[in-house]
């Protein structure tokens, strides 16, 4: 839920600044700038050691600027401590007892206002805990039962609208939690369980009132059918997760309900073909994974259906020969890649079609280290053969077999993958 409560909820913090030995402490801060520098002063003239001792340590080396000051006993906090802001305005208060925090802690926002107010036990959060915006109105509230979160922590806008609404069992948040957006309809249903997990069914909704998606949990993982909405209501995403993994086909489709991409996924990883679609319906990008990685070639058209681009994976890199073209049909670029390095001669094309020789030359884990060979001509990669077996057993040869195995585009920009094919 909220990310403002940092604290570790067990923890015992101690004032325990120097002592004994602080005169020197202190020169030694003083002679490396500072950077908290601490003073102490005996309580009594002449008491022992077991008396009290004020503490201060300072913002600067001149000790105009108080960071911290409380008094001490045997080296750990004992009685009431403050801390304030360079600009002097009170930051935190509270009280020590043995070194352990106790009883109302209160911190400040710079302004002065209320920031936060706490109980503690014994250095460990014990009571209500409550979170202030600089206005004045509640953040959260709740309440720790020797260190955990127990009870009610609703969550507030500062408009006073609640934003969260759970409740914490031994700090594991259990039973139907709410969120809502500022005007007071519903964002998110979750339901969990006893042991603080996930059970049920999840639902998000849009400001509009319009689901957003819709998942079933079953103690901690997702099961059955999972769909996201577009904000007009059409399918966004459509798949089964297994176990809390995903599982068989799993679907997208763009705003205007024409597909976008189709992939099998087995035990949660990509196992198959993978296709994406262009926002008219024409093919995009073809590509085969087995086991979660991509195998084989993997072919890109522009919608008017020219050739765009042919790499090749092996185990998930790219290997062998690669071309990607302009959607006038003249390449970009041709070559071929070891490991997904650079490896051998490679072509680059200016937009006029000549070829750019700055850029092209022989490389070697993709560094360039020399130029072109006399009469060398790229080998450019063409479409998939009909009849083409896509089965993630037998992945696809690509046709430029003498170079085949793959390749990335000079420039992914010009390849024009945008984020949505078939790799992703």
């Amino acid at each position: 839920m909220s990310t403002t409560h940092r604290r570790a909820r067990t923890r015992a913090r101690r004032a325990s600044l120097p002592s004994g030995g602080a005169l020197a402490v202190s020169l030694l801060l003083l002679a490396s700038g500072c950077g908290g520098c601490s003073d102490s002063s005996a309580g009594t003239p002449g008491a022992g050691a077991g008396s009290l001792q004020t503490e201060t340590e300072w913002y600067d080396q001149a000790q105009t600027i108080k960071r911290k000051e409380g008094k001490t006993r045997y080296g750990r906090g004992e009685g009431e401590w403050k801390e304030w802001y360079p600009d002097g305005q009170l930051k935190r208060v509270g009280v020590y007892a043995d070194g352990l925090e106790v009883g109302t802690w209160i911190e400040y926002h710079p302004s002065g206002a209320k920031k936060l107010e706490e109980q503690f036990e014994a250095g460990t959060e014990n009571g209500t805990w409550t979170e202030y915006y600089e206005s004045g109105a509640k953040a959260v509230a709740g309440t720790y039962v020797n260190g955990l979160k127990d009870g009610p922590w609703p969550e507030w806008y500062e408009s006073g609208q609640i934003k969260i609404d759970g409740r914490y069992e031994s700090n594991r948040l259990v039973g139907q939690v709410k969120a809502f957006f500022e005007d007071g309809s519903t964002w998110q249903e979750v339901p969990y369980d006893e042991e603080g997990r996930k059970h049920g069914v999840q639902r998000t909704y849009y400001a509009t009132g319009e689901p957003e998606n819709v998942l079933e949990w079953e103690h901690g993982k997702a099961v059955g059918e999972a769909i996201k909405y577009h904000p007009n209501g059409n399918v966004a995403d459509k798949g089964r997760f297994e176990d809390g993994k995903m599982s068989g086909v799993w679907e997208k489709w763009y705003p205007n309900a024409v597909k976008q991409s189709e992939e099998t996924f087995v035990d949660g990883k990509r196992h198959g073909l993978s296709t994406v679609w262009h926002e008219d319906g024409a093919i995009k990008a073809k590509v085969v994974y087995v086991e979660g990685v991509q195998q084989g070639p993997r072919y890109a058209w522009f919608p008017d259906g020219a050739l765009q681009q042919v790499v090749h994976y092996d185990e998930g890199k790219l290997t062998g020969a690669a071309t990607t073209y302009r959607e006038d049909g003249a390449p970009v670029d041709s070559g071929a890649f070891v490991a997904d390095a650079r490896d051998g001669a490679w072509f680059f094309f200016d937009a006029d079609g000549t070829l750019d020789p700055a850029r092209s030359g022989v490389y070697q884990s993709d560094q360039k280290v020399g130029a072109l060979p006399e009469g060398a001509e790229p080998l450019l990669a063409e479409g998939p053969a009909e009849g083409i077996d896509w089965s993630p057993e037998a992945p696809p040869e690509p046709a430029a077999a003498e170079s085949a195995e793959e390749a990335r585009p000079a420039d992914p920009a010009d390849a024009g993958d945008d984020g949505d094919g078939a790799d992703d």
